[in-house]
Order: C-alpha cells, then structure tokens, then sequence
C-alpha cells in the first residue's frame, strides 16, 4: 500500500488511480509510475510523440502494403472495364435487333457505313458512354442484313489493343483483336 507521507505530497486526484494499480497489480512498485506527472509538474512536450525512427518504420510499412495491392487493383480495374465492354455490346446488340423489327433493317441503314456513340445513342434509343471504349456499328446489305458492333479500349493502363465484338447471330461479344481480361 502507499505510505503517508508520499499520500501527503501527491494530489487527490493521483492517488486514487495509483491505489487501484496497486489493487490490480500486487507487488508492482508505485514510485516508478508517474501517472502524468513528473517531479510534481506536468510532462514536458518533448516527451510526449513518435520518434523519427517510429515514423520511418510507420511509412515503409505503408509503402510495402501500397506495392502490394497496386497490382492486384489494376488487374480488377480492367476486369471491370471488359465486363463494361461486353454488358454494352450486348446492349447495343439487343437494341440492333428491336430496331430491326420496327424499321425493317439493321442499323445503320446505309449498308456498310459505320456510325459512332453519339450516332447509336439517338437511333437505337440508348445512352451508352465513349469514357473507356470507342464502340462502333457496322452494317451490310440492302436493307442491312447483318450487324457487327466493335468496342475497341481507349485511356490508359494495360489492354489498350482489346477490342470486342459481337453481331446478329452472337448472343456473347468475342475477343476480335488484341488481348482483353
């Protein structure tokens, strides 16, 4: 237990918790424990913080787990994007085929023109985007009897040669060209 005069030198408010380490911990000498204080005054700012040596290890570790995962994001970044790709070609497919139906050919009408994003948007009633891949529709006979539709990858990163395609008698796009996740 605390003897009397070291309980007639520490504040009130420290010797509560010193007699509940005591409690906790039989045996462990309380002179070694300063509680927040040091020499009856509060602790100097420069003993309070992380070394330098703390903070180096601290950022190696983080560079490490960074080295780690890049590569492993970038390889799901374009799974994610081919998977766009070919969730747009079917769409573009699908909406080729309602566009038959009502107009009597496929689109283009001009046989073995080529239309772009915008283009395919506004006729087939869609609002598919150019941000990662360039898709373009490309039609044959008179009336247009068959359909390719191409996305081809733009941007950065790896697989900038993937192109994808799918036409009328395809239910799933292929791989045209290149190499695709």
């Amino acid at each position: 237990m605390v003897n009397n005069q070291e309980e007639l030198h520490q504040p009130e408010q420290l010797r509560l918790p010193q007699i509940l380490l005591q409690a906790l911990i039989p045996g462990l000498p309380l002179d070694n424990i300063s509680l927040g204080v040091k020499n009856n005054s509060m602790i100097n700012r420069e003993d309070v913080g992380f070394t330098l040596t703390e903070l180096i290890v601290v950022i190696i570790i983080i560079g490490i787990l960074v080295t780690l995962a890049l590569p492993q994001f970038s390889r799901t970044k374009e799974s994610a994007l081919g998977k766009e790709a070919r969730a747009n070609l079917k769409l573009i497919a699908a909406a080729e085929k309602i566009y038959r139906m009502e107009i009597g050919g496929y689109y283009p009408i001009p046989a073995a023109s080529q239309s772009v994003i915008s283009e395919i948007n506004d006729h087939l009633k869609l609002s598919a985007t150019e941000a990662n891949w360039d898709y373009s529709v490309t039609s044959t006979g008179t009336p247009p009897s068959t359909f390719t539709v191409y996305g081809d990858r733009l941007g950065s990163g790896g697989y900038l040669d993937c192109q994808y395609s799918i036409n009328q008698a395809q239910d799933e796009p292929v791989i045209a060209a290149g190499t695709c996740p």
